[in-house]
């Protein structure tokens, strides 16, 4: 309602003689930027913190990823420089292989000595049969140790003679 006032007021006004003493200007519906400076300090939603500890001067850092950028896992967040590592992985990998060698020798000793102790054991059971049979060619003697053995006197063995003070 105010709006046609307005514009009826224009019209009836002495003096308005023409239109074109309006400002016109197209009207589209855009978006716009908004920028605001200010100074101070702005601090992240979300951050993590992340560190590492390196003793000594070995610890040169030849990339670090720029301070507020957003992050994905996996991203390279720190590259050290590996060049004092190299002389220490060196050493590691040849203690490395010098220990699977050790390995290696002990599992063929105890191979060694499982075959040794199997050959013992067959040579012991070839020894039990062995003097198995020659208790069976033997021909078995009884001492009697009893001297009231009314049968064959007093400590005398089975076959007559004495048994030198066998006697119990």
């Amino acid at each position: 309602m105010g709006v046609i006032a307005l514009i009826g007021t224009r019209f009836v006004t002495p003096g308005y003689e023409d239109a074109s003493d309006f400002q016109l200007a197209t009207v589209s519906k855009r978006s716009f930027d908004i920028t605001v400076n200010i100074v101070g300090v702005l601090d992240a939603a979300r951050s993590h913190m992340v560190s590492f500890i390196i003793r000594g001067d070995k610890g040169k850092i030849i990339y670090l990823v720029e301070g507020g950028a957003q992050v994905k896992k996996g991203d390279v967040l720190v590259k050290l420089d590996p060049t004092p590592f190299g002389e220490e992985v060196r050493r590691l990998k040849g203690e490395v292989i010098s220990l699977e060698a050790g390995v290696d020798v002990t599992k063929q000793v105890l191979e060694w000595e499982k075959s040794q102790v199997e050959r013992e054991i067959r040579t012991a059971e070839f020894n039990v049969r062995v003097t198995k049979l020659e208790l069976k060619r033997i021909p078995v003697r009884h001492f009697f140790h009893d001297c009231e053995d009314p049968g064959l006197g007093i400590g005398r063995e089975s076959n007559g003679q004495t048994a030198d003070n066998r006697c119990i």
